[in-house]
């Protein structure tokens, strides 16, 4: 289970739901000779 989540809206925590426990992948990639960053949006959970 996540220690720190922090949804709203869709993504909020319901009391009245149990939990689901997810795989989930944070990626983050730095260009090699740049100072950027390739970000990806979920369209649906944002």
């Amino acid at each position: 289970m996540a220690k720190e989540f922090f949804g709203e809206g869709d993504s909020a925590i319901r009391e009245d739901r149990p939990m689901t426990e997810r795989s989930v992948v944070v990626v983050a990639i730095k260009h090699p000779t740049e100072e950027k960053y390739l970000c990806v949006q979920n369209r649906k959970f944002g």
